[in-house]
């Protein structure tokens, strides 16, 4: 009779082994972007192919799912990046056999990338004890060249002083120009903002006024400018318009596609 029930408890044992224990899965990251000013936005892009023979579920609502998404992102070898939000990368992925299903993540807010330097990040799926991870990237964080500042205190609070800095980096051969907004003598990140491509004829400017109305203006070609507008107050800075100027001043005519001749 022992023998009866040691058998019976083994194969209880295995019939309860949830399927996700022999997944067999394939994941791919891709980093935007991979040079990226100190404190920007950097979003991973995820792809999980599903090669088992069965459905494959990651569910962070239900308790008894023991699959996960995480990030390993590394300074140097075994140098592990503290995580500094515990929000999952994704919450719900439910993936035929045979089947690829993708998600983005901000990594740049889930982990502590404020340092510049070279950091190496991967994407995992981990189901109980596996872990299948994705392709190694590398991501390089800078500070980016500076153009111009300006400090001003912040609208309605005279002791908190906030600054304004266009830097400019180098992607793929073109050159992009860069607000950076920060306070504390750059510990506190109020923001990175794109501003657009740069060619570096005129020198870019940057306003304040002591309402927090930001203005910057700079050279995108021979003949444009961009302008843009910012609201800066006590919680935050915030994106209002861009719009694009000739040399001078007025709006840009922009050359348009003719039209199809008619047959």
């Amino acid at each position: 009779m022992k023998t009866i029930h040691h058998v019976v408890l083994i194969l209880s044992i295995l019939l309860f082994i949830p399927f996700f224990s022999r997944a067999d899965l394939r994941v791919v990251l891709k980093l935007s972007p991979v040079s990226a000013i100190q404190f920007e936005t950097i979003n991973a892009y995820v792809s999980v192919l599903n090669d088992s023979d069965r459905e494959f579920i990651l569910d962070e609502s239900d308790r008894e799912n023991k699959a996960h998404a995480v990030f390993i992102v590394e300074r140097k070898r075994d140098d592990i990046v503290k995580r500094i939000d515990d929000r999952p990368p994704v919450k719900k992925l439910v993936i035929a056999s045979g089947a690829k299903q993708d998600f983005i993540s901000d990594v740049s807010l889930l982990y502590d990338l404020g340092t510049t330097g070279r950091y190496v990040v991967k994407a995992a799926i981990e189901v109980g004890n596996i872990r299948y991870e994705s392709n190694p990237v590398v991501l390089d964080i800078v500070r980016g060249i500076e153009l111009a500042s300006v400090s001003r205190s912040v609208p309605g609070y005279p002791d908190r002083v906030r600054r304004y800095i266009l830097r400019y980096w180098t992607r793929e051969k073109r050159e992009f120009i860069f607000l950076c907004v920060d306070e504390d003598d750059g510990k506190t990140s109020y923001g990175v903002f794109l501003l657009g491509g740069l060619i570096r004829v005129n020198k870019p400017t940057i306003n304040v006024d002591r309402k927090g109305n930001v203005k910057v203006i700079h050279q995108t070609n021979r003949d444009c400018f961009i302008w843009s507008e910012f609201e800066s107050n006590q919680d935050g800075v915030f994106f209002i318009d861009q719009s694009y100027h000739g040399v001078d001043g007025k709006p840009y005519q922009f050359l348009k596609e003719p039209s199809p001749s008619p047959k």
